[in-house]
This record gives structure tokens, sequence and C-alpha cells, in this order.
């Protein structure tokens, strides 16, 4: 794998003590055919080797770490902490570490990716952000998980998909509804068919303090 491929992940600076953050691209990897790139995830059809050889080249990324945590994601809002509940494979959406060693991950296509950390690097959590879990909550799990107080985490939101390409059936708004959060649907040409955004949101509950 080249350097340049490297260069086009992103490594955004969060402002956490110790806290690095990296969201790998398709730059890269040995992976072919429509899974051309850098595919790290062993359920989308992809070759058993490849997935391997991807996830080998994330892990020297990241050399101090010994563990890189690849979950069963299944848009749930199950929360599990790495050093004491993690196996590879196991059924869960977040994943948070107050120990090292741990690089919480979780992978995304169209879904939100969320990063917590705390300020002082003494925790972090990985979220995936999918439309059924974010209206369970898994946000507020994760934040509850966590043994810092709510306004002492930083936050990074990943890539995911936007207005402009995300076809949803209307029904797919009322779970919420309940929720406060900034949210919108934008009229697409169909009469059944809306653009749902979860590009901004915001959750304003006084009990995560």
């Amino acid at each position: 794998m080249a350097t340049d491929a490297f260069n086009q992940w992103l490594r955004p600076e969060m402002g956490a003590r110790g806290v690095e953050v990296i969201s790998t691209t398709r730059a890269g990897g040995v992976s072919t055919g429509k899974f051309a790139g850098f595919n790290v995830g062993v359920h989308v059809g992809d070759s058993d080797e490849a997935v391997q050889a991807n996830r080998k080249m994330l892990h020297h990324q990241i050399p101090s770490v010994s563990t890189i945590t690849w979950l069963n994601q299944v848009h749930g809002t199950r929360v599990i902490h790495a050093p004491s509940e993690y196996e590879e494979g196991v059924e869960a959406d977040a994943v948070w570490s107050d120990e090292p060693g741990f690089a919480c991950a979780v992978m995304t296509g169209d879904c939100l990716p969320v990063v917590l950390a705390d300020i002082e690097g003494r925790c972090v959590a990985a979220v995936h952000g999918g439309w059924r879990g974010l209206a369970g909550g898994i946000l507020k799990r994760t934040v509850e998980a966590m043994p810092v107080d709510a306004d002492r985490l930083f936050a990074w939101l990943g890539p995911a998909i936007g207005p402009s390409a995300f076809g949803s059936v209307v029904m797919c708004s009322p779970p919420f509804t309940s929720l406060t959060m900034i949210w919108r649907f934008i009229p697409y040409p169909s009469s059944t068919i809306s653009i749902f955004s979860t590009s901004i949101f915001l959750w304003d509950d006084s009990s995560w303090r």
C-alpha cells in the first residue's frame, strides 16, 4: 500500500489528550472488483484473504494498539466495554475503552460514525450511527456507559450519507419525532419518497449531565 494512499485517510484532530482518530477511505488496499480498495468488512462478500490483508495494513498504521475491535454491527443499541467484553465478531454497535491497547472501531458505509473522547484522554468510544440505532438512543447509551461527565466529552462525526443521496420512505420519520434533534425531510420528485438528512443532529437532554 503506497504512502500516498494512507495520506488520503482522514485523521482529524479532536483536541482530546492522546487520542488519535483515523477514518479510512477506499484508497489503497488489495480488494478488487466492486470491493476495490481498502475494504475491511468480512460480511459483504469480499474474499477473506483480501479483508485480512487490509486489516493487517490498518494495524500497521497504529503500532501502539494490540487489538482493533471488529464488531458484528446489527443497527442496534448495544454498547460494549472493550477491555472486559470484546471478542472478535461480538454483536454490538458501539464500543468504548478506558485502557490503552484497544482501537475502538466501527465500520460504516452510509451510516454515521461517531467518535467520543474524554477531553483528558481517559476514555474513548466509537459508535455506528445508523438511523435505527440513533432512533433507539445509541449515542445516549454510549455516553452513559463512559465513566466521565457528558460535558467532558468531545465528539467527532465522520463521513456519512447526505441529503442529496439518500432516498427514504416517508414512514421512516415517526421514530425520530420524539427526539430533541435537528432533522429535516427534503421533498423528492416522487410523492412517496423524501430525502432524510442525518448530517446535523442535536440532543439536549439534561439527564446526561
